[in-house]
């Protein structure tokens, strides 16, 4: 069972004087800005504070999206056998978290041999898990899901680990995930020796951590694995904090806590003492015009924020207010307006390049106008349809627009968007003519013309392509012309569409 989460969680960066005139809440987890640590507190009598819990955050990092806290391992004796000391405290009854990688660091000369330097192997105490007290020690088993060894960088089985290598080696370490499959109870102890260890107990996180409290708070750039509600995770990237937490539908998320809010009101807990404008880690900036009151409260150590709505500088939550108003111009920088429904505008729309869109409606009593400064192009995929009167100025046809070719041989592209009509001069040679973009539906006919200012020896289009496919052609008289020097030819190509194909007329007219 997940803990329940606070509505609210503090996180107020101070310096130690702070504490002598502020004291800490039961739960309330502070972080010491001079010393670098968050700490937990449990109490909440004025002219006092108890620290349940210290953690330096530069001991806990973010690896792979795992959080990780490291126990340098000593051994020790406590009057009546050795035991492991994990971090100062001996032989403790460790909690560890679902969600956490834990390091073991045995690279202390202690695991190597205690008491005696010349006891060899017998002296060695090397780490390990089991599901019962001592292990194999004590005919159990060793515990092997999520565990790893390592001797100086290098991951090795637990044979190596507890083996010669074992003391020879500069750098020790085990490594031991904490997820959701392991046992709720582990123990910890020596592959030599009974009796040097103690219990395990696996929480969720939220339910308390053994030696660093803030065990339940990850700390890096990458999320915990296998997060489970009620993780905390603070990202020292984006300096933000994180609960993990679950809706009424069992979907879990990332989200992030805040303080109780009522209406425009928002109020944290500030330093009155040492705020200042100077100081540019404590100022609060608003826009000109954000209609905001701040008042500080120096008996409470508060400071309350008010919006007090409306004005020109807007503010308004277009999430939670159906009918946002802009007080000036919407700046996208780069963005899209995206969206299912309908943008209803009873101004003007003005773009400095394109306004593209599955349907324009003009819902207004009056007419709809589009202008363009230069030229408006209007496109379709298949077709434009217009249902109604259009009342239209001038309009160019392709086929009055003269397009002009000089000297070309080949395959010459006749573009069909840019006209109909092209006039070629000083022609070096016969040529194919490509027309492109014509339009391919069927029961409609299409005339080009190629104009060509013969010199002393006449060039003609002698073969016909459609967007590179080639066709033949019927001419007229069905005699293949050879055109006129020093004359004007005009050849007139007509381009019969059915059936999905293309039958291709062509005509020769001299003029001097």
């Amino acid at each position: 069972m997940a803990q329940t989460i606070s509505n609210s969680i503090r996180i107020i960066p101070r310096d130690e004087n702070f504490l002598n005139r502020n004291v800490g809440a039961s739960g309330e987890i502070f972080y010491n800005r001079d010393e670098n640590t968050l700490r937990l507190y449990d109490g909440n009598t004025r002219g006092g504070y108890t620290v349940a819990s210290t953690a330096n955050l530069s001991t806990i990092t973010g690896t792979a999206g795992v959080a990780s806290l490291e126990y340098t391992t000593t051994i020790d004796n406590d009057g009546v056998s050795n035991k492991y000391v994990f971090n100062n405290v001996s032989a403790p009854e460790l909690q560890l978290v679902i969600g956490y990688t834990y390091v073991f660091d045995q690279s202390d000369q202690t695991n190597e041999y205690y008491p005696n330097p010349d006891g060899g192997v017998n002296n060695q105490h090397p780490l390990s898990f089991s599901e019962t007290p001592n292990g194999e020690l004590a005919f159990g088993a060793i515990y092997e899901n999520n565990i790893k060894y390592q001797l100086d960088g290098k991951e090795v089985t637990q044979e190596i680990y507890k083996g010669v290598k074992f003391a020879s080696a500069i750098e020790r370490k085990v490594f031991l995930l904490v997820t959701k499959d392991t046992p709720t109870t582990l123990y910890y102890y020596c592959t030599r020796h009974q009796n040097m260890g103690n219990s395990i107990s696996v929480v969720e996180p939220g339910a308390g951590g053994s030696g660093d409290a803030s065990a339940s708070i990850a700390v890096g750039e990458n999320a915990p694995a296998e997060p489970v509600v009620g993780n905390i995770w603070f990202n020292n990237s984006t300096g933000v904090l994180y609960i993990r937490a679950d809706d009424a539908s069992g979907d879990e998320y990332w989200i992030q806590p805040s303080v109780p809010q009522t209406d425009a009101f928002t109020q944290f807990t500030v330093d009155t003492d040492t705020l200042a404008p100077t100081d540019s880690a404590d100022e609060i900036t608003f826009v000109a015009g954000s209609n905001v009151t701040i008042t500080a409260d120096a008996v409470a150590n508060t400071i309350e924020i008010a919006a007090t709505g409306g004005g020109g500088g807007g503010g308004g939550d277009v999430v939670s207010d159906t009918t946002p108003e802009l007080g000036g111009d919407l700046d996208l920088n780069t963005s899209d307006i995206t969206g299912t429904g309908n943008i209803n505008i009873t101004g003007a729309i003005a773009a400095s390049t394109s306004v593209s869109a599955p349907s324009f409606v003009n819902t207004g009593v009056g007419g709809a106008s589009i202008t363009s400064a230069s030229t408006l192009s209007i496109s379709a995929q298949d077709s434009i349809v217009v249902n109604g009167e259009i009342d239209l100025g001038v309009i160019l046809k392709s086929s009055e627009k003269l397009n002009m070719k000089t000297s070309a041989t080949g395959v010459v592209e006749h573009d069909y968007d840019t006209g109909a009509v092209w006039y070629h001069s000083s022609l070096s040679g016969n040529f194919t003519a490509n027309l492109t973009n014509i339009p391919t539906d069927d029961n409609r006919v299409i005339v080009v013309t190629l104009l060509i200012s013969q010199g002393g020896t006449p060039y003609l289009p002698t073969a016909l392509q459609i967007d590179g496919a080639a066709q033949s052609i019927l001419w007229l008289d069905a005699t293949t012309p050879s055109g006129n020097g020093g004359q004007l030819d005009s050849v007139t190509f007509s381009l019969i569409r059915q059936s999905a194909s293309w039958n291709v007329i062509g005509a020769l007219t001299t003029f001097g």
